[in-house]
């Protein structure tokens, strides 16, 4: 009923749907903008979380609270801020820089071999 109404199955001879030129330089592309956005989503959280304990440790005279340890966790973890803040340099990176790096994975080694 919504084909119809729509009139989406006019002019439309096949049924496959054409993508277009995609090689290997497009695909690892869009493969490192997927891969530096989910690193990013994945870790930002995480690290405004761990900045807002050490944060409110700092300022606050008693530390965290008991609701707020019970919440967020009993101390603050700096491997794991540090880590999320590494991941979020690295995601950021990887979107800013992904056309010299899928360049740089996708190169052609040909003269690799050739020593003589």
């Amino acid at each position: 009923m919504i084909i119809n109404l729509l009139q989406l199955d006019k002019g439309y001879d096949d049924d496959t749907i054409v993508l277009g030129n995609f090689d290997s330089l497009k695909i690892v592309k869009f493969a490192l903008i997927i891969i530096g956005g989910m690193m990013l989503l994945d870790y930002v959280p995480d690290f405004l979380r761990y900045s807002f304990l050490a944060f409110k440790s700092e300022v606050s005279a008693n530390g965290l609270d008991e609701f707020e340890r019970m919440s967020y966790g009993s101390s603050i973890d700096y491997f794991n801020w540090a880590l999320s803040g590494v991941n979020i340099v690295i995601g950021y990176l990887m979107l800013s820089n992904y056309s010299k790096i899928g360049k740089w994975l996708t190169r052609d080694d040909k003269t690799l071999g050739n020593n003589a």
